[in-house]
């Protein structure tokens, strides 16, 4: 396997309609072009050019691969482009969770928020008297 260029790896996820990209190729595992065009909500006549653009970006990286078969274009997950979509679904569990809390307590008053913040130490301290995993799905 080719080594891959961080840079430029952060450059390609840095474009959310490329995250998409990444999102549905993993959905259907092996898809024809044509097909994730549609899923894209692309207009084949207009956005073919600018579409096998960020395909071409998501290749050279090395998240994706290209395959020809009995005229059809497909394209599936590299092993790092595999690796890439549960990293990115992580991380953005983990964000959206951490966004959850952060917007909770922006709400709250000074006063409240310290009442929150007792409520959490008692919480998690609770949580750890029971042995509780603290993961979520």
């Amino acid at each position: 396997m080719a080594k891959i260029n961080v840079n430029d790896l952060l450059k390609v996820l840095n474009n959310p309609f490329r995250r998409q990209i990444l999102y549905n190729v993993a959905k259907y595992e092996r898809i024809k072009y044509s097909d994730l065009m549609r899923l894209m909500n692309l207009d084949p006549t207009r956005s073919s050019g600018w579409f096998a653009y960020h395909l071409r970006l998501l290749i050279d990286v090395g998240l994706l691969k290209k395959e020809e078969e009995n005229n059809f274009v497909y394209y599936s997950l590299s092993d790092a482009g595999k690796k890439t979509v549960l990293f990115l679904d992580e991380v953005g569990r983990e964000m959206s969770f951490s966004y959850t809390i952060i917007n909770f307590f922006e709400r709250l008053s000074l006063f409240n928020q310290v009442e929150a913040c007792w409520g959490l130490i008692f919480l998690l301290y609770f949580l750890s008297l029971i042995r509780l995993p603290l993961t979520y799905h």
